[in-house]
């Protein structure tokens, strides 16, 4: 389901509905969360925060950004994932 959601949160966000994106995203969070897959969640925080600013939610992607960050040490500090946390902070 997480991914399926992220899928779906990236579609939204390619047919320029930022809402829908969101939403699709905070599920693949919350899924993958469920799931115990870090990974995924990582991904789909750090595409959230990207979805968030452009929906200037500053708030809320800043929050995001902070909770990405430490997802991505948790993984280890995967240089693609320590990549995406840099072209969104």
């Amino acid at each position: 389901p997480a991914f399926a959601h992220h899928a779906g949160g990236e579609a939204a966000l390619a047919d320029g509905d930022r809402t829908r994106a969101a939403s699709e995203l905070r599920i693949a969070i919350a899924s993958a969360e469920r799931a115990r897959d870090d990974r995924m969640r990582a991904t789909a925080a750090i595409a959230f925060v990207d979805v968030a600013v452009d929906l200037r939610a500053f708030e809320e992607a800043s929050q995001m950004a902070d909770l990405a960050a430490g997802m991505v040490a948790r993984i280890g500090g995967s240089p693609e994932h320590a990549a995406m946390i840099g072209n969104v902070t």
